[in-house]
Protein backbone atom coordinates (compact mmCIF):
# COMPACT_ATOMS: atom_id res chain seq x y z
CA UNK A 1 0.00 0.00 0.00
CA UNK A 2 1.61 3.35 -1.22
CA UNK A 3 0.25 6.99 -0.83
CA UNK A 4 1.17 9.83 -1.86
CA UNK A 5 0.89 13.70 -0.29
CA UNK A 6 1.37 16.94 -2.70
CA UNK A 7 1.44 19.99 -0.91
CA UNK A 8 0.86 22.59 -4.04
CA UNK A 9 2.62 25.68 -3.20
CA UNK A 10 5.98 23.95 -2.75
CA UNK A 11 5.37 21.37 -5.35
CA UNK A 12 6.50 19.01 -2.15
CA UNK A 13 5.66 15.40 -2.67
CA UNK A 14 6.09 12.71 -0.63
CA UNK A 15 5.70 9.49 -0.59
CA UNK A 16 5.13 6.70 1.88
CA UNK A 17 4.00 3.01 2.48
CA UNK A 18 4.33 0.54 5.37
CA UNK A 19 8.69 0.04 4.19
CA UNK A 20 9.65 3.47 2.29
CA UNK A 21 9.64 6.84 2.99
CA UNK A 22 10.63 9.24 -0.12
CA UNK A 23 10.72 13.16 0.03
CA UNK A 24 11.91 15.12 -2.81
CA UNK A 25 11.87 18.53 -4.73
CA UNK A 26 11.53 20.51 -1.59
CA UNK A 27 13.66 23.62 -1.88
CA UNK A 28 12.29 25.39 1.50
CA UNK A 29 12.28 22.37 3.34
CA UNK A 30 15.17 22.95 6.60
CA UNK A 31 13.96 19.84 8.66
CA UNK A 32 12.59 16.50 8.43
CA UNK A 33 11.39 14.00 11.29
CA UNK A 34 11.22 10.51 10.16
CA UNK A 35 8.96 8.17 11.75
CA UNK A 36 11.08 5.03 12.80
CA UNK A 37 8.77 2.38 11.12
CA UNK A 38 10.70 2.60 7.96
CA UNK A 39 12.91 0.43 6.28
CA UNK A 40 14.35 2.66 3.34
CA UNK A 41 14.81 6.40 3.15
CA UNK A 42 15.18 8.38 0.23
CA UNK A 43 14.99 12.08 0.51
CA UNK A 44 16.16 14.40 -2.88
CA UNK A 45 15.82 17.90 -4.17
CA UNK A 46 15.80 19.36 -0.74
CA UNK A 47 18.96 21.88 -0.87
CA UNK A 48 17.69 23.95 2.71
CA UNK A 49 18.08 20.23 4.72
CA UNK A 50 21.13 20.90 6.96
CA UNK A 51 20.51 18.04 9.09
CA UNK A 52 18.84 14.99 9.21
CA UNK A 53 18.69 12.26 12.25
CA UNK A 54 17.41 8.61 10.59
CA UNK A 55 15.89 6.46 13.12
CA UNK A 56 16.81 2.89 14.22
CA UNK A 57 15.23 0.44 12.14
CA UNK A 58 15.50 1.98 9.06
CA UNK A 59 18.49 -0.05 6.70
CA UNK A 60 18.64 1.84 3.78
CA UNK A 61 19.04 5.15 2.93
CA UNK A 62 19.94 7.54 -0.03
CA UNK A 63 19.77 10.86 -0.17
CA UNK A 64 20.51 12.97 -3.23
CA UNK A 65 21.01 17.02 -4.31
CA UNK A 66 20.65 17.58 -0.55
CA UNK A 67 23.37 20.25 -1.22
CA UNK A 68 23.10 21.95 2.19
CA UNK A 69 23.15 19.19 3.99
CA UNK A 70 26.19 19.09 6.98
CA UNK A 71 25.04 16.52 9.66
CA UNK A 72 23.82 13.27 9.21
CA UNK A 73 23.28 10.92 11.95
CA UNK A 74 22.74 7.57 11.25
CA UNK A 75 21.37 4.39 13.32
CA UNK A 76 22.98 1.28 14.03
CA UNK A 77 20.61 -0.26 11.64
CA UNK A 78 21.64 1.30 8.39
CA UNK A 79 23.15 -1.61 5.84
CA UNK A 80 23.10 0.41 2.75
CA UNK A 81 24.31 4.03 2.19
CA UNK A 82 24.21 6.58 -1.08
CA UNK A 83 25.28 9.97 -1.00
CA UNK A 84 24.55 11.98 -4.18
CA UNK A 85 25.39 15.74 -4.43
CA UNK A 86 25.34 16.41 -0.75
CA UNK A 87 28.30 19.04 -1.22
CA UNK A 88 28.41 20.88 2.50
CA UNK A 89 28.35 17.08 4.18
CA UNK A 90 30.81 17.24 6.77
CA UNK A 91 31.32 14.14 8.27
CA UNK A 92 29.34 10.94 8.77
CA UNK A 93 29.80 8.52 11.21
CA UNK A 94 29.25 5.11 9.50
CA UNK A 95 27.27 2.44 11.41
CA UNK A 96 28.93 -1.18 12.36
CA UNK A 97 26.02 -2.60 9.97
CA UNK A 98 27.24 -0.94 7.00
CA UNK A 99 27.95 -3.17 4.03
CA UNK A 100 27.14 -0.86 0.50
CA UNK A 101 28.41 2.81 0.55
CA UNK A 102 28.51 5.44 -2.25
CA UNK A 103 29.82 8.60 -1.54
CA UNK A 104 29.33 11.04 -4.65
CA UNK A 105 30.13 15.14 -5.27
CA UNK A 106 31.05 14.50 -1.57
CA UNK A 107 33.01 18.08 -1.98
CA UNK A 108 33.11 18.89 1.97
CA UNK A 109 33.93 15.37 2.95
CA UNK A 110 37.57 15.15 3.94
CA UNK A 111 37.90 11.94 6.22
CA UNK A 112 36.37 7.96 5.53
CA UNK A 113 36.92 5.44 8.28
CA UNK A 114 35.13 2.51 6.57
CA UNK A 115 33.47 0.12 9.29
CA UNK A 116 34.49 -3.76 9.45
CA UNK A 117 31.65 -4.95 7.80
CA UNK A 118 31.48 -3.17 4.49
CA UNK A 119 31.75 -5.24 1.27
CA UNK A 120 31.68 -2.22 -1.74
CA UNK A 121 32.66 1.30 -1.44
CA UNK A 122 32.49 3.83 -4.17
CA UNK A 123 33.49 7.54 -3.97
CA UNK A 124 33.40 9.96 -7.38
CA UNK A 125 34.21 13.52 -7.38
CA UNK A 126 34.91 13.80 -3.47
CA UNK A 127 38.13 16.28 -4.05
CA UNK A 128 38.29 16.83 -0.47
CA UNK A 129 38.90 13.41 0.49
CA UNK A 130 42.88 12.82 2.08
CA UNK A 131 42.19 9.98 4.19
CA UNK A 132 40.34 6.54 3.84
CA UNK A 133 40.71 4.81 6.53
CA UNK A 134 40.15 1.38 5.64
CA UNK A 135 42.55 -0.96 8.32
CA UNK A 136 39.53 -2.24 10.02
CA UNK A 137 37.27 -3.42 6.51
CA UNK A 138 37.76 -6.71 6.92
CA UNK A 139 35.16 -7.97 4.92
CA UNK A 140 35.77 -5.17 1.85
CA UNK A 141 35.79 -6.65 -1.88
CA UNK A 142 35.31 -4.21 -3.88
CA UNK A 143 36.72 -0.14 -3.51
CA UNK A 144 36.35 2.30 -6.07
CA UNK A 145 37.77 5.86 -5.99
CA UNK A 146 36.94 7.95 -9.26
CA UNK A 147 36.91 5.12 -11.58
CA UNK A 148 40.11 3.02 -9.90
CA UNK A 149 39.75 -0.41 -8.20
Amino acid sequence: MSTKLTHQAHHTKVYFSYECFTLSDNADLTEVQILPNFKVVTISGCPGLTQLAIPLGVERVDINDCAGLKFLMLPSSVSRLGLVGCSSLLEVDLPAALTHLSLSDGKAVEEVSLPCGIKDAYFTSCPQLRRLDIDSASELTKLNRDGQS
